[in-house]
């Protein structure tokens, strides 16, 4: 019994031994074996308060990356966006590089292919402009009456954009003011219209216009 009870534990410690020589080899090859991922990256952009982008610009950079299989699952895990940095550029048409060393890398891993390679930037002034307010009205009064007067109030706005595109603007104008709807003389709450032009958030607002009928 004792022969045979040690024959057992013999065999028994090679199967261990066998199986722990087998994971390291499975270790070492899989490790070892050299595959490539693409790492899609975010893109985030900053400005300088007085400069606008005139461009659409990508959102995102792919980079493909080669190196072992468990050091491409890491990097595919991770997420941090790259942060582009245009406070200090100048006004006009800048071209970014995107480096390889954009990307965070172990030491055993590289990039081998970047899309787009460069970014194509064009910054210009934001300026601002005092302009005229132009009450633009639809339809026609109530039968029996008779407009004498439609002025905003206040009778200017000031607009802010790139400096191209407000050099193009003499005046803004206002929403559609339905007369039909108007019984009597007062005042009117009317939003200012801006969707066709180029211009940055905080030129958007809304005015009264008073209306005199008789």
């Amino acid at each position: 019994m004792r022969r045979f009870h040690f024959r057992v534990s013999e065999n028994l410690s090679y199967k261990i031994v066998a199986l722990l020589i087998t994971l390291i080899l499975w270790m070492i090859i899989f490790t070892s074996k050299e595959a490539a991922v693409e790492k899609v990256v975010p893109v985030q952009y900053s400005t300088s308060n007085d400069m606008v982008l005139l461009n659409k610009l990508p959102n995102e950079v792919r980079f493909r990356v080669i190196g072992a299989r468990m050091v491409l699952k890491k990097v595919s895990a991770e997420n941090e966006p790259l942060n582009i940095d245009l406070t200090t550029a100048r006004e006009g048409v800048s071209t970014i590089r995107i480096h390889a060393d954009s990307l965070d890398l172990p030491a055993n891993a590289k990039v081998v292919g970047i899309m787009p390679p460069m970014i194509t930037v064009r910054l210009e002034k934001l300026i601002s402009k005092i302009v005229p307010i132009e009450v633009v009205t639809m339809g026609q009064l109530p039968k029996g009456k008779r407009l004498l007067k439609v002025a905003a109030q206040p009778e200017i706005w000031e607009i802010f954009g790139p400096r191209s595109e407000i050099a193009k603007i003499g005046k803004v104008k206002t929403l559609p003011l339905d007369l039909s709807q108007i019984e009597s003389t007062g005042l009117q709450d009317v939003n200012l219209d801006m969707k066709d032009l180029n211009l940055d958030a905080k030129s958007q607002g809304r005015i009264k216009v008073q209306v005199v009928i008789k």
